[in-house]
Order: C-alpha cells, then sequence, then structure tokens
C-alpha cells in the first residue's frame, strides 16, 4: 500500500503576476501644461503682431524707441521699438510695429510725417503735444499694399492723397519765392495750396506742384495762365506806375495765381499731371497768349534810353504789339545803304491783340497787308510814355509825305520796319 504525496497540490492556486507600473507621475501634469500654454502665448502673440515696417528720417528729434505712437485720425496704429542712426551716418533709421490689421494702410501712397508744435502763416498748430510727446502721424493711400520702407516728411502734406481736386505741374525759368504752403488763389479767393517746389539742375528751370481743391478745380482749363503773386507788383514804365497785391497772405509770403485771359475761351477742364508755364506777372501770362505774330526791326539812329523789352507797340493808341529786345544782334552787319550806325530794336506785331483768333491769323497775308502799308506811308517813331519815368515805347502811324522813299531793307533776315525821320523820341505823357 503505497503512502499518500506530501506535496500540496497547486492546480486550483493562481499563479502571481507582476502588477503593471504607472509610467508617467501625476507631478508632471502640471509642468506639462504649463509648457502647452506658453507655447500657445507665443504661437499667439507672434500670430498677433503686425508687420515691421522701416522708416528713414533727417533727424530723430522727438522720436523715442518705445514710447513714440504713429496715429492716424488720432488713433494708435503702430509704435516705435528702434531708432538708430544709418551705416553712412546721413540720417537716422526707425524700426516700428504695426497694428495686425493696418496691413491695408502700408501702401506705395502712404506718408508719414511727424506731428509738433509748429507756427506758420496759418497760426499755431500741433500743440497737443506739447505734453504728450511729438507722434508720427500716417496717412494711407492708395497703390501696392505689402510696402515695408517709407520715408518720414519734414511738413505734414497740403492735402490727403485722395482729397478731391486736381493736381497740375508748374514750371518756370526763373526762381522764385515760392514755397510749400503758399496759397493758389482765384480773383483773391485761395483754392488751392503749393504742395512742392524742386529746382530741376538738369533742366536750369523750377518745378512747382500745386494742389487745387473741389469744386474749384473746374476753374482750370486748357486755356489757363498761372502767374506768381508774391508780394507786391511795383513797376515803372510807359504806362505809368502800378502796384499789384494779390491778397494780405500773398503780401506776407508768396502764392500762385491764374485765371483765363479775356481773349481767349474758358476750354475745357484738365486732367491730373497737367503741366502749365508759370509767368512771372500777369502781363507776361497774358503776353504768352500772343504766340503768332511777325517780327520786325527798327533801326534806330538816336538813342534808346527809356525803351526796354515788354514795351508797348502802338497804333494810334492801340497796342498790336511788343518790344522784344533792345538791342537784338547789336553786331551784325547794317544795310550797304546806311551812313551812320543804328541801334537794333526788335519788335513783333501782335495780330491777335486786334481780336483775330489764333486759328484766323495768316502770318503771310498779314505780311503782305504791311507791306502795302509801308508803301503808304506807315512809320515808327520812339516816344516817351511817361514823364516820371522817361520809359519809352514804340509808336505807329502814317506819315504821308514819306510815302515815296521806302526802301526795302532787311537784318539778320528779318524785314526792317521803316521809321520816321522827324518827331523822334517826342514826348506823349499819360
Amino acid at each position: 500500500m503505497s503512502e499518500p504525496s506530501r506535496e500540496p497540490d497547486t492546480r486550483d492556486m493562481h499563479r502571481a503576476r507582476p502588477s503593471p507600473q504607472a509610467r508617467l507621475s501625476p507631478i508632471w501634469i502640471v509642468p506639462i501644461v504649463a509648457i502647452v500654454i506658453g507655447l500657445w502665448l507665443v504661437y499667439d502673440n507672434y500670430r498677433s503682431r503686425g508687420p515691421l515696417i522701416t522708416l528713414t528720417m533727417s533727424t530723430a528729434e522727438g522720436i523715442e524707441a518705445g514710447s513714440t505712437l504713429i496715429k492716424t485720425r488720432n488713433v494708435e496704429v503702430g509704435r516705435v521699438e528702434r531708432v538708430q542712426l544709418s551705416d553712412d551716418l546721413t540720417h537716422t533709421v526707425i524700426s516700428a510695429r504695426m497694428a495686425p490689421d493696418s496691413e491695408a494702410m502700408l501702401t506705395e501712397g502712404s506718408r508719414f510725417w511727424v506731428v509738433k508744435p509748429r507756427i506758420g502763416r496759418e497760426g499755431i498748430s500741433g500743440l497737443g503735444t506739447v505734453l504728450s510727446g511729438a507722434f508720427i502721424q500716417l496717412q494711407p493711400g492708395r497703390g501696392e499694399p505689402g510696402v515695408r520702407q517709407f520715408e518720414v516728411s519734414d511738413q505734414p502734406p497740403v492735402a490727403p492723397a485722395d482729397a478731391a481736386g486736381v493736381r497740375v505741374n508748374l514750371i518756370s525759368q526763373l526762381g522764385n519765392s515760392l514755397r510749400p504752403g503758399d496759397p493758389v488763389t482765384f480773383q483773391g479767393y485761395t483754392v488751392g495750396r503749393v504742395e512742392e517746389v524742386v529746382f530741376d539742375a538738369d533742366a536750369r528751370r523750377m518745378d512747382q506742384r500745386i494742389f487745387i481743391e473741389s469744386p474749384y478745380d473746374r476753374l482750370v482749363t486748357d486755356t489757363t495762365r498761372f502767374w506768381s503773386a508774391s508780394g507786391i507788383d511795383l513797376r515803372l514804365d510807359a504806362d505809368g506806375i502800378r502796384v499789384n497785391v494779390e491778397s494780405l497772405e500773398a503780401l506776407l509770403g508768396g502764392g500762385v495765381t491764374f485765371g483765363v485771359p479775356e481773349d481767349l475761351p474758358r476750354g475745357n477742364p484738365v486732367a491730373d499731371d497737367t503741366t502749365f508755364n508759370l509767368y512771372p506777372d500777369e502781363d507776361s501770362a497774358r503776353q504768352g497768349t500772343f504766340n503768332r505774330y511777325l517780327e520786325y526791326v527798327l533801326l534806330v539812329e538816336d538813342t534808346v534810353r527809356g525803351l526796354s523789352r515788354g514795351a508797348p507797340v502802338e497804333f494810334r493808341g492801340v497796342r498790336i504789339g511788343t518790344v522784344a529786345a533792345v538791342p537784338w544782334q547789336f553786331t551784325a552787319s547794317q544795310p550797304e545803304n546806311r551812313d551812320s550806325f543804328s541801334i537794333p530794336v526788335l519788335i513783333r506785331i501782335e495780330p491777335q491783340r486786334l481780336g483775330v483768333e489764333n486759328q484766323a491769323v495768316d502770318l503771310e497775308e498779314w505780311e503782305q497787308r504791311f507791306r502795302r502799308l509801308f508803301d503808304n506811308g506807315l512809320r515808327a517813331s520812339l516816344k516817351s510814355g511817361n514823364l516820371l519815368t522817361g520809359a519809352m515805347f514804340v509808336d505807329i502811324n502814317f506819315h504821308r509825305d514819306e510815302a515815296d522813299n521806302y526802301v526795302a531793307e532787311t537784318f539778320s533776315d528779318r524785314t526792317v520796319f521803316p521809321i520816321t525821320s522827324a518827331g523822334f523820341a517826342r514826348s506823349n505823357p499819360r
């Protein structure tokens, strides 16, 4: 009989298994959440940041990094972050961070300038910046967006880029006292301003850009003439003493005025960037309308003292022309049949002064007409127009007793206008 086994029966016993260990301790939850939140804040800050632009200025007076604001219509749209000198030390470079919604404002036509206290003809402006400090004004413009570099102007613009009106260009051969901000007047009323004055060294001329606001822009047509209205126009000539002052503002500073000469039609309105000549005075502007003329030469054997360029040429008190040059071609050869040396004076006969329209001026017909009048005794003489100034003018009239002694002559390819042998430089006070 066998003995029972002493080993315990393990068939009904469960095998021991190792319990799984937690790999992430609860203590790491807080740092991980903090890192996630930090990364989100960094991303959100980067996503919400506006564009960074670069501004250039001649000097950074009143501009401080971190405090100077950029505004549009007194609303903050940016802030200056950094102010530094350029690499060549000729100007300052400003880095500014704009608001996220300012992308549409940064176009090719946008303009920047510094708002600070200024004293001008129109009074004192920018007093609000005495306590708050200077800021940079942004004027959004039109054009392609995405621009990141701009130049800050020293002066505020005369008119917004999208202002209703017309902008025209004026050119003049002589320098004048015009400055940006000077008034543009029409019959003494201010209708615009001078925006820009630049000297073109290559063309040796002054280029001005003016803005005329709506609804006065309709006054500028293709027959309009512009002339300078700077200060007082004091003139002593054959017509006497003339003093002309456009306005008190022009007297204190300068300005431009315009109009349509009486003998020209009103014309049609012009578009932007139309170019006009800027004349020194109103008489020169009106003289510019007489662009079709006959040129003659007076060979004066007497003194021409008192006769100057621009003096009138009259026929029985009616102006029909203008003295163009005194003297003219002084060293040219004299006609062979003249014994004494004469002083050549160039004059212009302007048929348009007699009411003849530009299209109806036939210069060949007028030249033949004057040839016949020379045979009938038409002669020129110099007369004193004003005893006080001593200015002289050219008087044209008929002298029947000299009709038979007319001999056609030329001087430097110009027909010689016959002069009377008597009555030269007689007084004819006005």
